[in-house]
């Protein structure tokens, strides 16, 4: 199951920073209050010495923010200044992978430290306005790589970063979507998306549900790829699910077993997304409405 988490921060490994990252970006009102959320989070954590704390120091003023955060679930801020905190975390953790890509000591906490990046990058922008999600990928970036390099550490690289924002930009989007269609849809806990599931959407009319694992075009190949070679899946399913662009998976054993939707978002079935939204959510309804019949 790791192997999922991993695929979406898969990238050509580049030692040095993308110095555009960290050109002047325009900032609004959400960025503003943000940094001085994180600002009053570093003072409090750490006092005199705020602006150079080290990666292994940040647990504290994670903390503080988190409590933040659970306070006012919907603060785009304050879930940002999260966010942020994280970034740091969770870029030695991909480092490590990339490293040691058959396994190191304290493997399960790093992946789950990428779990918590990923969670406050959606959190964050599902918090913001509609007008406030054009370009905030850009800022999500700079933001996140000039903490990276106040507190000493590497920034995701640039074909990293561009991983994470595609694969979560299409879970955004289909979350989004599938509301604005008429579904109902919820967002997994930490456990359920380390069993492979991002969301889990009921039809309303029907009363059924699916867990849904959100691939791009390129991680739905790899995984049908993987389920044949495991025996999970036979040739002919997997072509059928190729042409399909959903497949079904059952993932773990016993009582913990969970059936799993695998569907894929590619542009040429589902449409284009500007602004963590699909341009036409009724193309993403048609598919939904495929799955849940099948």
């Amino acid at each position: 199951m790791i192997r999922n988490h991993w695929r979406r921060f898969r990238g050509k490994l580049r030692r040095t920073q993308s110095i555009d990252v960290l050109q002047a970006v325009p900032t609004n009102d959400v960025t503003n209050r943000m940094r001085r959320q994180l600002d009053d989070a570093l003072q409090q954590a750490y006092g005199s010495h705020w602006r150079t704390p080290r990666v292994e120091q940040l647990g504290s003023a994670i903390q503080l923010q988190q409590k933040r955060v659970n306070e006012n679930e919907h603060d785009g801020a304050a879930l940002f200044a999260l966010l942020v905190l994280r970034g740091p975390l969770a870029t030695r953790a991909q480092e490590q992978m990339d490293k040691h890509p058959q396994g190191f000591r304290n493997k399960e906490a790093r992946v789950l430290e990428l779990i918590d990046f990923n969670d406050a990058f959606v959190s964050t922008v599902l918090a913001l306005r509609e007008e406030e999600r054009a370009g905030f990928v850009e800022q999500m970036q700079h933001e996140i790589a000039s903490f990276c390099k106040q507190v000493g550490a590497r920034m995701f690289s640039d074909e990293q970063w561009d991983a994470i924002t595609r694969g979560l930009s299409r879970e955004i989007a289909v979350y989004l979507g599938a509301i604005k269609e008429g579904f109902h849809v919820r967002m997994t806990s930490r456990r359920e998306d380390a069993m492979g599931v991002d969301m889990v959407i009921m039809d309303r009319d029907s009363g059924r549900s699916l867990n849904v694992d959100v691939k791009t075009p390129s991680s739905y190949r790899y995984r049908l790829q993987d389920l044949v070679r495991e025996g999970r899946m036979d040739e002919q399913s997997a072509a059928q699910a190729d042409i399909d662009g959903y497949a079904k998976e059952i993932n773990g054993h016993g009582d913990d077993a969970v059936r799993v939707t695998l569907m894929r978002v590619d542009p040429n079935e589902v449409g284009d997304i500007e602004g963590f939204e699909f341009v036409r959510p009724d193309m993403l309804a048609r598919q939904l409405r495929e799955m849940f019949s099948s």
